[in-house]
């Protein structure tokens, strides 16, 4: 089993990846993906009534009463600078709208998950067999269950962040291209993320990736050439997949840019 960690939202002058990661897509049989985002895999519209019946507000009530005044008129900037309204987003939850933000500051620099390194693999190659981890709809539902001063943690980082965001990506990229765990774990800012988000939206998943991993390992499929790819999040320290594929046991190597191992 091959560990990929990919990063989700690229522009399209990101590619071709490195010569051995194609080789190594086209030799593969089994692709292990978070979620199956291929377009004929998608199930659209329960995607759209899972958004909606999770990340909008059903109460009567609106984002402005579940923000302290400061918060408010901050995102209210920032909203206007995305080319939206207050009304357009009044209804959403925090956790919804901050993907929103993000998800629209970085579309307006060319960057989007059209181009995410999964998307991109998943379509170049005929796979054998493709095998969620997850899934969308859990991982919805898993965002969406959050506290609500997580989420509002979640939607202040990304007011405070504001503008800056595509430079931040460029960074991760750029960490991801040298194959720096420390500065990714660094840009991502994990060590920030309070005790509620960190165990809910890294540790437990690690923890369950890892095992179905292992899984996958001992099964029939292990005995293909399997490619993982997930968030470059979940393969960072102690929590991450590696480690965790270490502690169960199984030898455990990085290679670095050029795709040559490196010696413990």
């Amino acid at each position: 089993m091959y560990l990929l960690g990919s990063i989700h939202v690229l522009s399209e002058d990101f590619y071709p990846l490195p010569d051995y990661i194609e080789t190594l897509v086209q030799r593969a049989d089994v692709l292990v993906l978070e979620a199956d985002i291929r377009e004929e895999s998608l199930k659209t519209a329960e995607i759209a009534q899972l958004t909606m019946k999770a990340g909008f507000y059903h109460d009567g009530s609106s984002i402005e009463e579940h923000l302290e005044k400061s918060l408010y008129q901050s995102l209210s900037a920032v909203v206007k600078e995305a080319g939206l309204s207050m009304e357009q987003v009044s209804l959403m939850k925090p956790w919804l709208l901050s993907l929103t933000l993000q998800t629209l500051e970085l579309e307006s620099s060319g960057y989007r998950s059209y181009f995410g390194m999964e998307r991109v693999i998943s379509k170049a190659n005929t796979w054998d067999k493709v095998v969620e981890l997850e899934g969308i709809e859990y991982q919805l539902e898993m965002v969406a269950g959050l506290g609500e001063d997580d989420q509002l943690e979640l939607l202040n980082s990304t007011v405070e962040e504001s503008g800056h965001i595509k430079e931040s990506l460029e960074i991760l990229i750029d960490a991801w291209e040298q194959g720096n765990p420390g500065l990714i774990a660094e840009e991502l800012a994990l060590e920030g993320l309070s005790g509620g988000i960190a165990k809910r939206l890294l540790q437990q998943r690690n923890v369950s990736m890892a095992k179905k991993a292992a899984e996958l390992l001992n099964s029939e499929v292990g005995k293909k050439t399997i490619l993982l790819v997930a968030g470059a999040a979940h393969f960072i320290g102690e929590t991450g997949i590696p480690f965790q594929l270490s502690s169960r046991g199984f030898d455990v190597s990085q290679v670095d840019k050029r795709g040559e191992l490196i010696l413990k």
